[in-house]
């Protein structure tokens, strides 16, 4: 029994810990153990996942207890699974047990199971079940070639709609603000009125110039170009661009509204041009660019650090610390270059600009998770659904909110003449809680995958109440800074009068 002891402690921790044990594939000796699966030796799947519940019966014809515990073969061996249960000696025993099965990009695959007793010798009995995801990939193949016929016009539609209207509105109704009567026009948007001009203006201007939205584009298209190979990679040459070109006009709609509602909420405030929420909607752009290559170091260079960091741990630390440092860090630059320009002055200019910022970043995120990282075939049509509508509604607005809390602060501390001054060091503070706020974000979301798969809650609880939470704080703090330039409106008008 000296090898039963230590082998039964080991598959204890796994089931308790839930770390796998790994058994050689020549570890126990095929049929000795007496055992009937009622389990069907070929499945025919029609959706994702499947979970199939059957029945192993067992006889012990041995003198000592059989442990019997469920394992799979995976790259040459064992993996315990679970543990069936204990039949005692000359007892024949029927144990009810499950198996779940879930889509994995192959149309017909063998599934190596086995049962297993740790004892001396070990003892098994191998079986194996084959998948068959051929009606299934043949299913969401067709729903797919329809819908996209019909969706992938309408959502172009929807977003070439919101492009027209708002440069129409912005052309038609151009203003006359800023520094001169004329500092605003089609000839200052290529050649700004840079004379007499601070240092930190003139950086910002080369940010709002469109030669610079060029490179920011063109940076863009490098990361779509990036995730479009990566999708026809999984998915092949027709069914991947369908794919990818419902992802990108899903990833593209939400953004463009959010910000296209801010920069209607700036004209109606404060007559802003449409140059500078652009601007930091493509900052956005050249932010999710950057991030891409510094998330990708991060995930390459974490196991490198030791080699008992597991996989759990690296994207805990991904997650939950790195990709918000990086990913705030990259975004709030774009808002404190443009605190150098005299248009960012109040909380209300900070809020919205960062808004428009961090919208624009999640443009590239959710196009990632919705072609690259996730595909339909394994979550199911309705599960992509699901996640397009969740990551486009919640996750590009809690990026509004983590980059409007930056450019917020910032706005805030230059335009109150006693605070000014500290206008570039408050930028520290500021992206501290938009990372506070991120990660929390990020976490909430692996609690709620926990909570799920593991607690059985029927729905994802702490993420979305996170993110109710900081649009209604968003719109706490926007309500606050819009009433407050009217108040400023009121008083420089009453302040012409008296003179």
């Amino acid at each position: 029994m000296k090898i039963a002891y230590p082998l039964a402690i080991l598959l204890l921790l796994s089931l308790v810990y839930g770390q796998v044990t790994e058994l050689e594939d020549n570890f126990f000796a095929n049929n000795t153990i007496i055992a009937a699966v009622n389990a069907p030796e070929e499945i025919n799947f029609t959706s994702p996942s499947t979970t199939l519940k059957f029945d192993i019966s067992i006889k012990n014809n041995y003198s000592e207890p059989l442990e019997v515990y469920l394992a799979y073969k995976t790259n040459s061996k064992w993996r315990i699974s679970k543990k069936i249960g204990t039949v005692m000696p000359n007892e024949y025993k029927t144990f009810a047990t499950e198996l779940f099965f879930q889509y994995n990009g192959t149309s017909v695959e063998k599934t190596n199971l086995a049962l297993i007793s740790p004892g001396e010798p070990p003892k098994g009995y191998a079986f194996s079940i084959t998948q068959n995801w051929l009606n299934y990939e043949t299913q969401v193949k067709t729903i797919l070639l329809n819908s996209s016929a019909i969706a992938i016009p309408i959502l172009a539609l929807g977003v070439a709609a919101i492009l027209i209207y708002i440069t129409e509105l912005a052309y038609a109704t151009k203003t006359s603000r800023g520094i001169s009567g004329d500092e605003y026009n089609l000839r200052t948007l290529f050649f700004p009125l840079l004379r007499g001009r601070p240092f930190l203006e003139k950086v910002a201007d080369i940010v709002i110039n469109p030669i610079f939205w060029a490179v920011e584009i063109l940076t863009a298209l490098i990361i779509v170009y990036i995730i479009r190979e990566h999708s026809l990679a999984k998915l092949g040459l027709g069914l991947g661009d369908q794919v990818f070109a419902l992802a990108l006009f899903s990833a593209i709609l939400m953004p463009f509204i959010y910000v296209a509602l801010i920069w209607l909420a700036q004209r109606y405030y404060e007559k802003e041009p449409l140059r500078f929420t652009t601007s930091m909607f493509l900052w956005g752009l050249l932010a999710a660019f950057c991030a891409y290559i510094l998330n990708s170091l991060t995930t390459a260079l974490l196991p490198q650090l030791g080699d008992g960091i597991s996989k759990t741990t690296i994207v805990i630390i991904t997650v939950g610390l790195s990709a918000p440092i990086i990913e705030e860090l990259l975004k709030g630059v774009g808002i404190l270059i443009a605190a150098g320009h005299h248009e960012l002055d109040s909380t209300f200019n900070g809020l919205t600009y960062g808004f428009a910022c961090g919208v624009g970043f999640s443009i590239i995120e959710n196009l990632f998770y919705f072609a690259s990282h996730i595909n339909p075939f394994e979550t199911g049509l309705a599960g992509w659904l699901v996640l397009i509508i969740q990551r486009s509604i919640l996750n590009s607005l809690a990026h509004g909110c983590f980059t409007a809390t930056t450019g917020a602060i910032i706005g805030f501390i230059k335009s109150r003449p006693e605070t000014s001054k500290y206008t570039y060091i408050s930028f520290l503070p500021a992206v501290f809680i938009a990372i506070v706020l991120h990660s929390s974000f990020n976490l909430s979301a692996i609690l709620d995958s926990y909570a799920v798969l593991n607690l059985h809650f029927p729905v994802f609880l702490f993420n979305p109440l996170l993110v109710l939470v900081l649009s209604s704080s968003f719109l706490i703090v926007f309500i606050l800074s819009a009433l407050e330039i009217n108040q400023k409106k009121i008083s420089k008008i009453a302040q012409s009068k008296l003179a």
